[in-house]
């Protein structure tokens, strides 16, 4: 006969496995927006992540996932996979209702994911080497980065929160080692967001200090959005601005780091803009067809803030074309970036299956003429399946 405290260990044990399963295809066409010259690329994106959630207790809990991710790739000049292997997330938990503290490699998401986010879009993600804690509104975390998209050298960051009547306040350092200087950058932010009937109101600003490469950082970046949605309609409208400065001043450094942000969802799904010397006008609309399946609309008006700098895309480096780096540090080509249009459903058949697909156009302005000599409209499309235990 089992004891019953053995009994009582054993209740207190849970595992429970974990699997998500990603396929996405997508292709870009006209990337130097010239029909003269042949650089369209297509790519088959396959990510595996198995893992285990162990439970003890109401709690303690750890967490166990590996990743694997794949990427074939097809070009006019050739064709070429890439693989990798990474350990996604290893930690250890403590949580109760007034307090929870991660310890180890973990996903770590701060307020809207203009600064700090998951990165999932891309097929590797991100995850933090570290510790972060929360207790009544507040959050803070020390971590260095596990797992990115690129590889970074040795990015530190540490970060406090703190979530009141007024919004979400944050103070952000990074610190990040490079051949041109190392980065030692402040990063104070603030988050509102309000509620007003059928009305949603949200703002964003950041003021940005230190050093980067060398020179004094002396930075800012700022985002509004104004969202209506009938009370009963199944259609949600949204508009927004966005900017952020860029350039250089003799010694300073005027370009915002948009640090280790999630920008996929935020300023068009081409990822063609980051949130770095840039001006934008948004509006798009999403429509709940029925509760499985939804469509979203969405346009994108890009501005270069200062004309002399580059043109930054979502992961923050400059954009590139087959003539090297889209930047005139002359200014002459002006401001002028273009128009994104965005098209995308989303169908959820259950809890555990997503699929989507998307179409965008981007007609090129001024700007991308004058750098390139054309200016053909640049097309891009995917399609996804998710499964997720």
């Amino acid at each position: 006969m089992v004891p019953l405290y053995v009994q009582q260990a054993a209740q207190d044990w849970q595992i429970k496995p974990l699997l998500e399963a990603r396929e996405r295809f997508e292709t870009r066409i006209e990337k130097d927006f010239d029909a003269g010259v042949p650089d369209r690329r297509s790519d088959q994106f396959t990510r595996l992540r198995p893992g285990l959630e162990v439970r003890y207790g109401k709690n303690w809990k750890a967490q166990l996932v590996y990743q694997y991710a794949h990427d074939w790739a097809w070009t006019p000049a050739r064709n070429f996979s890439t693989e990798n292997s990474d350990v996604l997330y290893a930690n250890a938990q403590f949580e109760n209702q007034d307090f929870k503290i991660v310890a180890g490699r973990q996903r770590i998401v701060l307020s809207s994911e203009r600064l700090i986010g998951t990165g999932d879009w891309g097929n590797r993600g991100r995850s933090w080497d570290g510790i972060y804690a929360s207790a009544k509104g507040w959050e803070v975390m020390a971590s260095k980065i596990g797992v990115n998209a690129t590889r970074v050298r040795d990015a530190r960051v540490a970060a406090l929160s703190k979530t009141w009547s007024g919004g979400q306040t944050m103070l952000i350092y990074k610190h990040d080692a490079n051949p041109a200087g190392d980065d030692d950058l402040f990063t104070l932010d603030h988050v509102y967001r309000r509620t007003q009937g059928p009305w949603d109101f949200d703002a964003e600003l950041a003021l940005q200090g230190g050093h980067t490469k060398g020179l004094e950082q002396r930075a800012w970046a700022f985002h509004a959005g104004v969202g209506y949605k009938r009370p009963g309609s199944s259609t949600r409208f949204y508009a927004e601005v966005n900017a952020a400065s860029g350039g250089t001043s003799g010694s300073v450094s005027h370009t915002f780091d948009q640090l280790f942000a999630s920008n996929h969802k935020l300023y068009g799904i081409m990822d063609v803009q980051g949130w770095r010397n840039m001006n934008s006008f948004s509006l798009s609309a999403e429509h709940k067809v029925n509760p499985k399946t939804t469509l979203l609309a969405g346009w994108h008006y890009f501005m270069l803030r200062d004309p002399a700098d580059a043109w930054y895309s979502d992961g923050g480096a400059p954009n590139r074309w087959a003539g090297g780096v889209f930047q005139d540090p002359t200014g002459q080509s002006g401001r002028d970036i273009g128009h994104e249009l965005d098209l995308e459903v989303i169908y959820r058949p259950d809890a555990r299956w997503t699929l989507s697909a998307g179409v965008a156009a981007f007609l090129p302005g001024r700007y991308v003429e004058s750098i390139t000599g054309s200016r053909t409209t640049q097309w891009w499309g995917y399609v996804q399946a998710v499964f997720k235990l």
